[in-house]
């Protein structure tokens, strides 16, 4: 059965996006934070002044107005454009050229609803990320953050490749699993680019929020081995053989290392 997790209504939006942008400054020196938060306080500022009119409008239409205004007058949208996934994943780049994926999509848009006043929630259905909004008639609105198409039932949601079976899961989704899933993503990303660097440096903060996780070890250990860092990769594949000595891919590990020895006694 296919789970939904939720963020939390006290999830502080501001917060998350903040925090993400010190992370991407890790990678990136060029981010300037408080250039790229004054950038969405503007926009929140300018759709403010559109939906919020002289007239009392319901919620709904609130929403829709937030959305057009989002979506059609700002043009926040994808790309089908051959550009590196790691750039669209960024989250100082959606806000500063209006160009994302699914996930800096979901956390921008839920910042920009949550800041309107929306009971907005960011969630994710397995692999998808969406954002739900929660109206006052108990009305809940799912929006595909990449499009801005909505849906009103949890089965008009991406149904070819979602499951039958469908459950909220009483697990919150707080914001350090939505860090380490964006750090996931763009180590991933940097990797598929060769950017072994920037990889290294994502896989670093995700160590510091789960030091122990041999997996997360093991990739380090495949970057640092990229970089030519062999005796400190070393460290990382004898943990996670150690960890997971039943893992297949340690026993392909045991078997290099075993080999690269062999080759430094040979040479020396």
């Amino acid at each position: 059965m296919a789970e939904i997790r939720l963020t939390p209504s006290h999830l502080d939006s501001k917060e998350l996006l903040s925090d993400i942008l010190l992370f991407e400054k890790n990678w990136d020196h060029t981010v300037d934070i408080h250039q790229t938060m004054a950038r969405i306080v503007d926009i929140v500022v300018q759709i403010k002044s559109i939906i919020d009119v002289s007239e009392p409008l319901d919620e709904l239409t609130r929403l829709n107005g937030a959305l057009d205004y989002f979506y059609l007058d700002l043009a926040f949208s994808s790309t089908t454009q051959n550009m590196p996934e790691s750039l669209l994943n960024s989250i100082s780049y959606l806000i500063n050229f209006h160009t994302g994926e699914c996930l800096s999509m979901s956390i921008v848009l839920n910042y920009v609803l949550t800041e309107l006043g929306f009971n907005s929630s960011i969630m994710v259905i397995e692999h998808e990320i969406m954002v739900q909004v929660m109206l006052p008639d108990s009305q809940k609105v799912i929006v595909d953050a990449v499009s801005g198409e909505q849906h009103t039932h949890i089965s008009q949601v991406t149904t070819s490749v979602l499951p039958n079976g469908l459950e909220y899961d009483n697990r919150m989704l707080d914001k350090m699993s939505l860090v380490q899933i964006f750090l996931t993503q763009q180590k991933l990303a940097f990797t598929d680019e060769h950017q072994f660097d920037k990889a290294l440096c994502c896989i670093e903060l995700l160590i510091k929020t789960t030091p122990d996780d041999p997996y997360q070890r093991r990739d380090r250990g495949f970057l640092l081995h990229q970089l030519d860092c062999f005796n400190q990769a070393r460290d990382d594949f004898e943990f996670f053989i150690d960890q997971c000595p039943e893992d297949p891919a340690a026993q392909l590990l045991k078997l290099q290392l075993e080999d690269f020895e062999g080759a430094v006694h040979t040479v020396h």
